[in-house]
């Protein structure tokens, strides 16, 4: 069984989630943290954070569920300001990626809402400060994939846009 690793702070506090959660132990085994049935609460949050773990791991077959998950929470996720900016920039690029590499392998789904949902977070991001364009920047040089253009186009554009001096999230 293969895992993916995924930030405990892509979860909002009190979510539930269908898929498992793992944390990953020595020698690459992998033990359930919390079945999909329990809600990620509060305790949960601090207790993994205390013993210094920011990070939980998904099976693969989950990467589709746990990325509509994101996309669904990305609105508090980038509101949340217990969150860092880096951590944000990394969970809203990946979201964007994956959401884009979707499309472009099932354009037939559509899936406009979609789209509109991540173009906002993204906008959202960005209206935060300078240094969120940077970090979201940062991502964006590491990645080259044809599905990764939309999310480059999108940071460059609102940041032009805010250069010419347009604020109004709207129009942005």
């Amino acid at each position: 069984m293969d895992f993916t690793p995924v930030y405990i702070a892509s979860f909002p506090l009190d979510s539930f989630v269908d898929f498992d959660l793992f944390i990953k132990q020595e020698l690459n085994r992998f033990v359930l943290y919390r079945s999909k049935e329990l809600p990620f609460t509060f305790e949960a949050r601090d207790r993994l954070l205390y013993n210094k773990i920011d990070c939980l791991y998904i099976q693969n077959t989950d990467k589709r569920k746990y990325q509509r998950f994101v996309e669904t929470n990305l609105a508090a996720i980038i509101a949340d300001p217990h969150i860092a900016s880096p951590k944000k920039a990394n969970i809203l690029y990946q979201a964007s990626a994956s959401m884009m590499e979707e499309l472009l392998e099932k354009p037939e789904l559509g899936n406009i809402e979609r789209s509109a949902g991540v173009a906002k977070g993204t906008v959202e991001y960005l209206l935060q400060g300078r240094q969120s364009f940077f970090n979201l920047l940062t991502f964006s040089m590491h990645d080259y994939y044809t599905y990764s253009h939309s999310v480059h186009v999108c940071t460059y554009a609102v940041a032009l846009a805010q250069t010419l001096g347009i604020s109004d999230p709207r129009m942005l």
